[in-house]
């Protein structure tokens, strides 16, 4: 079921053009990495798809729900946080989720659900203000989730955690994509967004550049395939990395008989791998080697 479309948006401020066609589109449980460059347009596209700015031209759909038409019927099928979460430091995270969950009337049950899914029923009595960013984070999270949300809108969730936090928040992504709800997720940490997305929209100078899956994205044109052996002496057109390993620019059909040849020079072959690209490759390369934000 499609979530999220996006469709052809424009928007400028003044005689400045902010997003020229941005067309991009969720489907449940899918992870979209939304990346550019600063400045590209990746805030902008974020507010227009939660009706914080008018949209000049173009279309956004939430559940099938016009963003403009039907604001409402649309926006209460989205969670999100943008950076560090707002909360009231003196209270309690349960206190927190309390004061947001009468806002929906939701009952004590759903705040008991939403603390659990994110791990943090042992401190969810403990003041927001002795929470690690970490746990703040996904406190802001679990916050996002009380209205059942099926789209959920993350800007920056990993900005500023440690190793640990990281990884608690990136378990916590692929857990709550496995239930069902298409997670959006804008960030400037392309190895963190590596392991948990499955789509990737790259978005420069207000354009889309790419719009893909992560294995599609990471592609090369050019195919090359590393190769651990126990000697290189005697091979040619190849570039060495280190005394017993090298790479080689060949089709994935040549590689039966490139090792026929390695084995006719009584070369032994210890590990033959495909050599991708990053997620930081693949974007430098499509933007041209501008820095991301």
């Amino acid at each position: 079921m499609e979530i999220l479309k996006c469709s052809n948006l424009n928007k400028s401020f003044g005689r400045k053009k902010i997003l020229n066609n941005v067309s991009l589109s969720l489907d449940e449980g899918d992870v979209l990495g939304f990346i550019g460059p600063n400045g590209a347009g990746k805030t902008t596209t974020i507010k227009l798809i939660l009706g914080l700015q008018s949209i000049d031209s173009g279309t956004v759909t939430i559940c099938g729900y016009d963003i403009k038409k039907e604001f409402t019927k649309a926006i209460k099928n989205v969670g999100g946080i943008i950076e560090s979460p707002d909360m009231y430091m003196y209270l309690s995270g349960y206190d927190n989720l309390k004061l947001i969950a009468n806002l929906y009337g939701v009952s004590k049950e759903k705040i008991d659900e939403v603390v659990k899914l994110v791990g943090l029923e042992k401190r969810i009595y403990d003041k927001v203000s002795k929470y690690s960013l970490g746990m703040r984070q996904r406190l802001g999270i679990a916050a996002s989730l009380l209205n059942d949300p099926k789209l959920l809108i993350l800007d920056e969730p990993t900005n500023g955690l440690d190793p640990e936090g990281n990884k608690q928040i990136r378990n916590l992504i692929l857990k709550l994509s496995k239930k069902g709800i298409a997670i959006l997720v804008s960030s400037h940490a392309l190895s963190e967004l590596e392991s948990i997305v499955n789509k990737v929209v790259i978005i420069q100078k207000g354009s889309i550049v790419e719009t893909s899956t992560l294995e599609e994205v990471k592609k090369s044109k050019n195919s090359y395939y590393i190769f651990e052996v126990d000697k290189i002496k005697g091979i040619d057109n190849i570039e060495k990395i280190s005394e017993n390993s090298f790479k080689v620019n060949i089709n994935r059909e040549e590689i039966p008989e490139f090792i026929n040849k390695l084995i006719d020079k009584k070369i032994k072959i210890y590990s033959i791998y495909e050599d991708k690209l990053s997620l930081e490759d693949a974007f430098l390369k499509r933007t041209g080697g501008n820095q991301i934000d």
